[in-house]
């Protein structure tokens, strides 16, 4: 589905990642850990049109995307959760699921959608009346991915699910998103430092100053063994 060849990317004249390749079929869960600063964000950013691309080629169900917008993303199936989701705070749940739905003029359509993550997402269904605002981080969560999956994309886009989140909640979490893909064959890529994510992820990436030191396609194996570690300390 997504295929990532050589990219490099940055801000302005400074090239924060330096060619890297990413391949994710259809209905798989990515997982790139690293630390702070390492590049996490640029990769996720430039693949979604957000960051500049400097080099490499991205490629989505065999249509050549490298120099897409944002808006061009999305209308083929790419969407983006930022870290912390990003809600409208004054608005309530339901609003910002609507929201998400903002390219559907079919209503019913819509209500349709927002039952179907209500039934993954079963918390936010009894806060549908109540200003996002007023959540548990945990729930915004939540609420940011149910809203994103209101478009039925292809794939999502994930930035640290999990920041700031209970042990409970984050497992809470980690079910929805094997559920969702799952149910709609949606593709994950997921930013994150908790590596309990490798657990439910199909292949997995480590960056370090912009570069990938580990590509791994038994994600779980990283937990096996030291090479994390090594990675992280190297």
């Amino acid at each position: 589905m997504l295929e990532v060849r050589g990219l490099r990317a940055g801000y302005g004249q400074r090239e924060i990642v330096h060619g890297v390749d990413i391949s994710i079929p259809r209905g798989g869960i990515a997982t790139l850990l690293g630390h702070n600063g390492a590049g996490k964000s640029t990769v996720l950013g430039a693949i979604m049109g957000k960051v500049t691309k400097m080099g490499g080629s991205v490629r989505f169900e065999d249509e050549d995307i490298t120099h897409i917008t944002v808006a061009d993303a999305i209308r083929r199936g790419i969407v983006l959760v930022p870290e912390k989701g990003r809600l409208f705070r004054n608005f309530t749940v339901e609003k910002n699921l609507r929201l998400g739905a903002y390219t559907l003029s079919d209503q019913s359509e819509v209500q349709r959608r927002i039952e179907g993550v209500v039934e993954v997402f079963p918390r936010i269904g009894q806060r549908l009346s109540q200003n996002a605002g007023t959540l548990s981080g945990g729930e915004r969560q939540m609420v940011a991915i149910a809203r994103a999956m209101m478009l039925r994309p292809k794939l999502v886009l994930l930035e640290e699910p999990f920041l700031g989140l209970a042990p409970q909640v984050m497992d809470d979490v980690m079910d929805a998103i094997v559920i969702l893909n799952k149910r709609y064959g949606t593709a994950f890529m997921i930013i994150e430092h908790n590596v309990c994510i490798l657990n439910i992820s199909t292949q997995a990436y480590v960056i370090r100053l912009g570069e990938f030191v580990i590509s791994e396609s038994d994600p779980p194996a990283l937990l096996r063994d030291d090479r994390l570690e090594k990675a992280y300390v190297g």
